[in-house]
């Protein structure tokens, strides 16, 4: 009974640093009442206000809940068929479809949401080394984290996890190593086989070409691995999180420059 409070108690504690480490991802300079001023190059089509920064990527600087919700729903009702994913750690798909909500609430606040067109084929949100999260950008994170876990349910959450290790992105910050971290990819339903994954891969790989710095992630599937494999990451890594399945750290590094 003992080593059991004091496990839960480590636990916590632990929970307790992660909410550290996701504040101190946020630019307190800037204030909480922080509203986005939308320039002439800004865009309205379709419900998506988008920012056009080159061919076939524009950053997302407004999307509609409807869309929000397609994007939340697309990962907690993803079907892993024998697999087991983390969703399984929430207490029902809805939640962790909660919670992706609130990621792609933050990833729009934060300049991280890609997409392909004004159509919103594909998404894709990532950050690059030195890119701020605002405050109320981390907000909407911390606020998806509450409302689709109680504490008892975060507690088993990061023991799943803890199980695993320290993943590639702990292992690069430790060495302090830069990189592009992608911590969203989704197809809508109605484009999903017509090869809008790789268009918005491709995003992030000429980001980490442009930079010269490797593109990471993590999946809690074989069958998600395998697309990111084909699509040319390599396996850095694999963390078992016993009853909830396992996690594929993946890593592309840049392209040599050209003319080398």
């Amino acid at each position: 009974m003992s080593n059991s409070c004091t496990v839960e108690k480590l636990i916590s504690y632990k929970i307790y640093f992660i909410i550290l480490n996701i504040l101190r991802q946020i630019d307190f300079n800037e204030t909480y009442f922080l509203t986005y001023q939308l320039v002439k190059a800004n865009i309205r089509h379709n419900n998506i206000i988008y920012e056009d920064i080159g061919e076939e990527n524009m950053i997302v600087k407004k999307l509609d809940e409807q869309k929000v919700g397609k994007i939340g729903h697309a990962f907690g009702y993803y079907d892993y068929g024998k697999e087991k994913g983390l969703v399984s750690c929430y207490r029902s798909q809805e939640a962790a479809a909660v919670y992706i909500n609130g990621y792609v609430r933050m990833a729009v606040k934060a300049g991280m949401l890609h997409t392909t067109s004004e159509k919103g084929e594909a998404y894709i949100a990532y950050k690059v080394p030195g890119q701020k999260i605002s405050f109320s950008a981390g907000m909407e994170l911390m606020k998806a984290f509450f409302q689709s876990m109680s504490l008892s349910e975060m507690v088993h959450f990061f023991k799943a996890m803890s199980k695993g290790g320290a993943g590639l992105q702990s292992r690069m910050d430790k060495e302090k190593k830069p990189y592009i971290f992608v911590g969203l990819v989704c197809v809508t339903e109605e484009y999903q086989g017509q090869g809008y994954m790789r268009k918005v891969m491709e995003m992030a790989f000429a980001e980490g070409n442009r930079l010269q710095i490797p593109v990471i992630l993590d999946t809690d599937a074989q069958s998600k691995c395998d697309k990111y494999m084909h699509l040319g990451m390599q396996l850095a890594g694999t963390r078992d999180c016993g009853e909830h399945g396992k996690l594929y750290d993946l890593i592309k590094y840049p392209d040599a420059p050209q003319g080398e």
